[in-house]
């Protein structure tokens, strides 16, 4: 069966899967939480056959237990909330320990001592708000609710702001633009990993940014999340597709009781200092505005819940700077008064030798190019003295974001626990540029126009106890983000039809508006973003299925993780020159060989000729960049209890990452020993181009938890984690998907061409039967032909103590590996000190663009001491 078929079964597995389960992605201990404890007389013998009742004192659930030969008892399916533990058993009091709290992914620890008595006799007491992590191993820390709400959450008020409270994360900071970023993600480094190895899920379902798996896909509200676990060091078998840390994020659900909430947060530029440098005296604006509401509570009381949110942001402030403009006599042609020598192109050689001087360094008005003589009549007149910076602009900014969730949870019967949610962002953004009709770089700093879009995350889940010892949890998981980008002339051919260039804009919309001309010296005109316009829609899938098992003192987890990734991408951005076509002037054809190095009066004087150094385009050749990524895990692993004080975790994880395809064939591979590209699933190229990935993507998980004593913890852990990095993503606009020309001249001196010429129609590129040269200028990525997966080898110990006045104290040693790590590596990189003849595929085959071949490289380390305290209060706000 070829990787189509394979992958049309697995869809038709996995859908039969979900509907024979009703549920479907993550984990129980990731969603959930887990109780432990013994059960013991005053003379601390273990009692046998003890009823245990754990109630959520929210929304009534209850789940029974009978404690084993050695007295212990273990749930490890609670939702996150607050439980009241009852202990009965005959011939002893009946013991109820009220407010403990249990949060996702975490195991707390609730030992009772029985006292001899009438069962009909009760002693209560309440959970103490400090509790240690006594039988995990792996560096873990709750980021709870309150914290999330009432601590300082700068800009756009996202918890992630709260993860530099994490020992070994650095300080989150935003990266990317507001388009490709509008829920406002932060992106941290983990213990010297890559931020890209990060794995971040939303009630359990994949939330990953596929484009930019640096990123979080979609950020609730901050008054939406009720709690965030991360683990940063020595991970549980049970959590992988991940090298730096989990991030779990846990919706509120609704209890027995309607809460609700409404708020609204101002900021503005009223109390701010005005820049030096800013232009007048009036303060630029600067708003922003989130407001929303928050409710939940009971559809049918102890069975169903609800709870939703409503988030809207709005900001709206002023980008201002510097743009440098052309003189009036610039303008005009006349560089009398630069200080510039201007040579006429149309003397001398064509290597820039014998040039001779245009009279007076004045370009004839009849030989300026009529394209450039339209955009110079679009430029707006400069603002402030001088031939530099002489352009204040100040343009207005919008950025409109919208996000809400609503989340259901069923408990029909005391065996099945059932929850889904939907949550949704739509947003808007407008960035002008700074020289209107004549375009320039966004005012803003990101994306030129408008750009809007939608984020969805749906994510459903469900837990079955078939007996007090098995159990079955599954969830399944769904994001997508859809996308569109568009410069404010979008749908005009400015290019074709305005400046008359030729081969500029095409047939396709998606190729108009104007194109990018680039004026060394110079502020650029036209859309100067070669990524501009985009097109995405992102998918990703994400399915779980897990077992639990409990016999004595053992507790085993067994299960698998399938996540798919789905990119579908317009946005040929590869080359420089973007789908509009884009010219360079650096001043050249003006100057003289051997005489002064070009200035920025040449690179305008080339402009005025239309004598690009260089140009070209960029070009989709299939309509769409498409590809499909697969990562597939299994793992087992056993909580071993072996006495009342140690707990041993211990188990293995296999993971898989299938070389990744388009939608309707296989990937692309450069060849650098024939200088040839295989496109895979064409022809005889099998799918995969003869790519051999490891399927021996192995790693084992060990860890101890020591009781030393009532307030003491003593843990150690290792664990091996496999870089999950996308193929995908490196190797979305591999030559041929996009192409890119490019014509230049034979010197740095000579121009490739004119603008009254254009850009020269280039062939579509014929597949033919897989195999097809690439040509000299062309750049791409490829993979390796046997490829190993990089890995992390993270490691622990950590000493944990109760300090008294519900302060926790913790101490660890915390180390990392990294061990062949993804990279991208300069397969055309020249020699030291040799320049581009010393480059080995110019040598060979006359290649000049560069090529980058993804590979794994070297090894990083990174060794630390932490230290951290932690207070509980009751009311559930944690100090850090």
């Amino acid at each position: 069966m070829n990787s189509r078929g394979l992958m049309k079964s697995k869809s038709i597995y996995l859908a039969a899967s979900l509907l024979f389960f009703c549920a479907g992605d993550s984990r129980a201990q990731t969603l959930y939480g887990s109780l432990v404890g013994s059960v013991t007389d005053s003379a601390a013998a273990a009692i046998p056959n003890a009823t245990v009742e754990a109630t959520n004192t929210g929304t009534g659930f209850t789940k029974r237990a009978r404690t084993d030969e050695r007295g212990g008892y273990l749930f490890n399916d609670l939702q996150p909330g607050l439980y009241d533990v009852k202990v009965s058993a005959p011939a002893f009091s009946t013991f109820t320990k009220t407010g403990v709290q249990i949060s996702i992914n975490t195991i707390v620890r609730a030992d009772v001592q029985l006292q001899v008595g009438a069962v009909t006799e009760n002693i209560t007491v309440s959970a103490q708000a400090s509790v240690l992590q006594t039988d995990r191993s792996d560096v873990n820390q709750q980021i709870g609710g309150r914290q999330v709400q009432d601590l300082p959450l700068p800009g756009m008020r996202n918890f992630q702001a709260l993860l530099k409270l994490v020992p070994g994360m650095t300080p989150p900071r935003s990266s990317n633009s507001d388009f490709a970023n509008p829920q406002a993600s932060l992106v941290v480094n983990t213990n010297g990993s890559s931020f890209s190895t990060n794995n971040t899920r939303l009630d359990g379902a994949g939330n990953t940014y596929v484009w930019l798996p640096h990123h979080a896909a979609y950020i609730p509200s901050a008054d939406a999340v009720e709690t965030v676990n991360v683990v940063t060091n020595s991970f549980d078998a049970e959590q992988g597709l991940a090298g730096g840390a989990v991030v779990n994020v846990n919706i509120k659900s609704g209890t027995n009781e309607f809460h609700g909430s409404a708020f609204e947060y101002h900021t503005n530029s009223k109390l701010r200092a005005r820049n030096f440098f800013n232009v007048g005296n009036r303060l630029p604006k600067n708003i922003l505005n989130q407001y929303g509401f928050t409710i939940g509570g009971p559809v049918l009381k102890n069975k169903l819940f609800f709870f939703g949110d409503f988030e809207g942001t709005k900001r709206r402030q002023n980008a201002s700077g510097f743009g440098t403009l052309p003189t009036d006599a610039i303008r005009a042609g006349d560089f009398g008064a630069a200080g510039a020598n201007i040579y006429d192109p149309r003397t001398g050689s064509p290597d820039g030798s014998g040039r001779e001087l245009f009279p007076g360094n004045r370009i004839p008005t009849g030989r300026m190019d009529p394209a450039a003589l339209k955009l110079v009549g679009l430029l707006p007149a400069q603002n402030l003295t001088g031939d530099s910076s002489n352009f204040f602009y100040s343009e207005g900014l919008q950025f409109n974001r919208d996000t809400g969730d609503i989340k259901v949870n069923f408990n029909p019967t005391q065996r099945i626990q059932m929850f889904g949610r939907y949550s949704i962002l739509d947003f808007f953004i407008f960035d002008p540029q700074i020289f209107g009709l004549a375009g320039g770089d966004p005012a803003g700093g990101g994306q030129p126009g408008n750009g809007s879009g939608r984020i969805q995350s749906f994510t459903l889940g469900a837990t079955v106890v078939f007996t007090p010892h098995f159990l079955m949890d599954a969830h399944a998981g769904y994001t997508r983000r859809s996308d569109a980008q568009t410069a404010l002339d979008f749908g005009k051919n400015f290019g074709l039809e305005t400046l008359g260039i030729p081969g500029t804009n095409g047939t396709d919309i998606r190729e108009s508006g104007i194109p990018r001309f680039n004026i060394s010296g110079y502020s650029g005109y036209g859309n100067l973003s070669t990524s501009s316009p985009s097109f995405h829609i992102d998918s990703q899938f994400v399915y779980n299925f897990n077992f639990g098992y409990t016999h004595g003192s053992h507790n085993l987890r067994w299960g698998v993780d399938i996540d798919r990734q789905h990119m579908n991408h317009w946005q040929p951005e590869v080359g420089g020159y973007g789908p509009r076509g884009g010219f360079n002037f650096t001043g050249g054809a003006t100057s003289l060989r051997g005489g002064a190095a070009p200035n920025r009066f040449n690179s305008y004087a080339d402009f005025l000729l239309g004598l690009p150094i260089d140009f070209g385009k960029s070009r989709e050749e299939f309509g769409v960049m498409s590809t499909r990524g697969w990562a597939e895990a299994l793992y087992i692993r056993d909580q071993w209890q072996t006495t009342r004080n140690l707990t041993v975790n211990y188990g293995l994880r296999w993971e898989y990452y299938p070389f990744a395809t388009r939608d309707h064939r296989g990937l692309e591979r450069y060849d650098p020993a024939t200088n040839q590209v295989l496109l895979g699933g064409i022809g005889n190229v099998p799918t995969d181009t003869g790519v051999e990935i490891s399927k021996r993507n192995f790693g084992p998980r060990l860890g101890i938890a020591y009781r030393l004593h009532q307030k003491w913890v003593l843990r150690a852990g290792y664990g091996i984690s496999i870089d999950p990095y996308p193929f995908s993503r490196p190797l979305r606009d591999n030559y041929p998907t996009v192409t890119n020309s490019q014509f230049q001249g034979s010197s740095s001196l000579e121009p490739g061409g004119s603008l009254r010429l254009g850009i020269p129609v280039i062939p579509r590129v014929d597949v033919g039967n897989g195999v097809i040269a690439i040509p000299a200028v062309a750049t791409t990525n490829t993979l390796d032909k046997v490829f190993r997966r990089g890995y992390v080898q993270s490691f622990n110990a950590t000493a944990e103590r109760e300090l008294g006045g519900g302060f926790t104290g913790r101490v660890s040693y915390v180390g990392t590996r990294g061990i062949r790590q993804m990279v991208f590596i300069n397969i055309n990189a020249a020699a030291p000190g040799t320049g581009a003849a010393g480059r080995e595929l110019n040598r060979r085959f006359g290649r000049t663009a560069d090529t980058r071949a993804v590979t794994p490289f070297r090894t990083a380390n990174y060794n630390a001491f932490q230290a951290h305290a932690e207070r509980r209060f009751a009311n559930g706000f944690q100090f850090t």
